[in-house]
């Protein structure tokens, strides 16, 4: 229901999304703090506190994933407003926004410029180390995206709650991760730990 729950609001940090999170936790601490929720009790705070009514769709990207449905019959339509939709029909015939296109392709670009400061960093001295990764850093800061006065691009910037990262920052922090740095992971956490745990805790 989580995945469904942030498909459908498309966010993974939403008030909705939060309050859900939130209940799978104290389940999961439930049986040592002693209490218990039954199914009747689920349901009203599905029903109330989220606002749900009947069965939540399935997300668009599941049928694209599933090899079951390797042509175009039996894919549901995606949402290209969500950004796990649009990743994964990117490379196929699909209307696409050409402004996220060139947002996502400038971002790979910045990156790889950061990764190229990154990558000096990997033989050096622990001092050397700090100092380079600290540049690392303030270049990695300082990727923002272009188009920002962009209607998509603006619901990216927007922060739900004032700690959790906006949209943007955890696209970045994918990214950043994804590319370089799965195999020098002390660097890609001291520069995006707190969106890669944030993306790790809401997947």
């Amino acid at each position: 229901m989580h995945g469904k729950l942030a498909y459908k609001e498309n966010s993974i940090s939403s008030k909705k999304v939060e309050d859900l999170a939130s209940l799978h936790d104290l389940i999961i601490d439930s049986a040592k703090n002693g209490y218990t929720l039954t199914l009747s009790s689920f349901n009203n705070f599905v029903r109330k506190k989220l606002g749900i009514k009947g069965s939540l769709y399935k997300p668009a990207y599941e049928s694209w994933m599933n090899p079951k449905t390797d042509s175009t019959i039996g894919r549901l339509e995606p949402n290209l407003k969500h950004i796990t939709d649009y990743l994964l029909v990117e490379d196929r015939q699909v209307d696409i926004d050409p402004i996220v296109v060139d947002v996502l392709r400038r971002l790979n670009k910045d990156l790889a410029d950061v990764n190229f400061i990154g990558n000096s960093a990997e033989k050096m001295t622990k001092e050397a180390y700090t100092i380079q990764a600290n540049r690392v850093l303030e270049s990695y800061t300082a990727v923002q995206p272009i188009y920002a006065e962009d209607r998509l691009v603006q619901e990216w910037l927007k922060r739900t709650t004032p700690n959790s990262p906006n949209t943007w920052e955890l696209i970045k922090a994918s990214a950043f991760y994804f590319d370089k740095h799965r195999t020098q992971l002390t660097l890609a956490f001291l520069v995006a730990g707190k969106e890669l745990c944030y993306n790790k805790g809401h997947g």
